[in-house]
């Protein structure tokens, strides 16, 4: 049985999220701008919560793995 996260004080409960972000080649940056939260797993099931943030702040981590990963499969893929 999944267990349930939740945000913020229980209102939004959910089993996964999608997310969305910005990413600029010419600096190697990136900057989180979209979401959802979704019931099912694997982004099925109902929509519980989706939200943007108007101009997202993108940022540099070099060091980060999972962050040069990202800009690595976007910009030289």
């Amino acid at each position: 049985m999944a267990k349930w996260r939740t945000v913020g004080d229980e209102a939004f409960p959910h089993k996964s999220e999608i997310l969305l972000y910005a990413v600029r080649c010419e600096d190697r940056s990136l900057g989180f701008e979209q979401w959802t939260m979704t019931a099912g797993e694997i982004g099925s099931g109902a929509t519980i919560w989706t939200g943007h943030v108007a101009g997202p702040a993108l940022y540099q981590d070099p060091h980060n793995p999972i962050f040069v990963s990202m800009i690595n499969s976007v910009c030289n893929g």
